[in-house]
């Protein structure tokens, strides 16, 4: 097994659309592409604004 010293890539920001026009920033991880095209990793910030509601942010 080898090890490698290299640190782990940084993630690139990048912009993501969500429903009602609302423009967010959030990090691309990692991609791959697959037989139907192209898998994205994306890490978006969330928060709760309530009990049972989720928002992203």
């Amino acid at each position: 097994m080898t090890t490698s010293s290299a640190p782990d890539p940084a993630p690139v920001p990048i912009r993501v659309l969500l429903p009602g026009d609302q423009e967010v920033v959030a990090r691309l991880w990692s991609r791959r592409q697959v037989p139907d095209g192209w898998r994205y990793e994306v890490g978006l910030l969330a928060y709760r604004n309530g009990p049972n509601v989720m928002n992203c942010m």
